[in-house]
C-alpha cells in the first residue's frame, strides 16, 4: 500500500492528490511460458475531499536485460506492448546472460477493460 500524502513532491513541486493504491504481485509455478511471468492487481482509492477527473496511470518499468548498457526498448502499438531487447547476439560481462540473450515484455491485460476504463476517467472520493 503506498500514497502520495507523505514527504516533500522534489521531482514535481505539486500538493499531494491523496490518491492511494493498494498493490499485489504474484506469480504462478508452471511449465510454460506463464511461469517466467509476473502480475500485479491495482486497487486505487480517493482518500481526498474531491472528485479525481480525466485521470491517467502509467507504469514506470526499469527494464535491464543483464549487462544494462547495452539494452534496447521498444513498443508494438498495435499489441499494446512494450519490450526490451539486447543490443547484440552476446550480452556479455559478469552479469550479462551470454549468448542469445533473452528479451522482456510489459503488456496491460484487458481483463475488466470497461471497468478500467471507468476508473481511469473519474475516480470518486473514498472516505
Amino acid at each position: 500500500m503506498f500514497n502520495d500524502k507523505g514527504n516533500v513532491h522534489s521531482e514535481s513541486g505539486g500538493l499531494p492528490i491523496g490518491i492511494e493504491v493498494h498493490a499485489q504481485a504474484f506469480a504462478f509455478s508452471t511449465n510454460d511460458e506463464v511461469n517466467n511471468m509476473t502480475f500485479y492487481k491495482y486497487k486505487i482509492f480517493n482518500r481526498s475531499s474531491f472528485t479525481v477527473e480525466d485521470c491517467y496511470f502509467g507504469q514506470w518499468v526499469d527494464s535491464d536485460l543483464g549487462k544494462y548498457n547495452d539494452d534496447y526498448v521498444g513498443c508494438d502499438v498495435t499489441r499494446g506492448l512494450g519490450f526490451t531487447y539486447n543490443g547484440d547476439a552476446d550480452d556479455d560481462g559478469q552479469f550479462g546472460y551470454g549468448i542469445n540473450p533473452p528479451a522482456a515484455g510489459l503488456d496491460f491485460l484487458k481483463v475488466r477493460l470497461l471497468m478500467l476504463t471507468m476508473v481511469l476517467i473519474t475516480i470518486k472520493t473514498v472516505l
